[in-house]
């Protein structure tokens, strides 16, 4: 919900920032660079947020995260965790390797529920073999209406893979708060200053990279705590 600046305590800031010369694990996959969670019982106002690259097309995306549930790969089995009431959504969904894949490719497919309460299945997405931890593939939502596609997540429900490799997979909501394609050398700032951070919502940082060569690039989010 919107918050007043005169609600936000400038003097306790957080910074959660990214800022070193770094190799993509895997070329034109997104990767988690960042994950902070949020401490029990407090609340955070983002107050900006930035990014910078020195070679250009190399996308950063700063964002609000919820970890909406896990799927054992080798087992098939998916585990749901958190999500959120209406109105309240996330309008894109990443699934994130959080345990190592073994070698051999898999096709994951989630079941979500939208923002108006119905239940939906994605297009299968392929993740590759022997994905790190930390690869991120985001699922594209289900088109609602001709092209118009669903305009948000609220909880994931299920999910299955194709094949069978040891690994885990975890879904999550996000909202973004900066995304850029990246310029070289320019710096992208976004003042924000309204909404929060609730409950179980964490910050993120993702990065993608055309090559997997080694770039020096940066990227931040500050935020007062409540």
């Amino acid at each position: 919900m919107p918050v007043s600046n005169s609600s936000i305590d400038t003097s306790n800031i957080v910074t959660i920032s990214t800022n070193e010369s770094v190799a993509a694990p895997t070329a034109a996959v997104w990767y988690l660079k960042r994950r902070w969670a949020l401490p029990a019982g407090a609340r955070a106002v983002p107050l900006s947020a930035w990014a910078v690259v020195t070679t250009a097309g190399s996308r950063t995306l700063v964002a609000i995260i919820n970890n909406l549930g896990n799927l054992n790969l080798s087992t098939n089995v998916f585990t749901a965790t958190n999500s959120v009431a209406s109105p309240y959504h996330y309008s894109r969904l990443f699934g994130v390797v959080t345990t190592v894949m073994s070698a051999t490719a898999d096709t994951i497919t989630p079941t979500y529920t939208d923002e108006l309460g119905n239940s939906q299945a994605t297009a299968g997405v392929a993740f590759a073999s022997a994905s790190p931890v930390g690869n991120a593939y985001e699922f594209a939502l289900v088109a609602a209406a001709g092209p118009q596609l669903d305009s948000g997540v609220r909880a994931v429900t299920n999910a299955t893979d194709s094949a069978a490799p040891t690994g885990v997979v975890t879904f999550f909501g996000v909202n973004p708060l900066l995304e850029t394609i990246g310029v070289a050398s320019a710096v992208d700032f976004a003042v924000l200053g309204a909404g929060q951070l609730n409950t179980n919502e964490e910050i993120a940082i993702f990065q993608v990279q055309a090559a997997t060569t080694a770039q020096q690039r940066g990227a931040g989010v500050t935020l007062a705590l409540r």
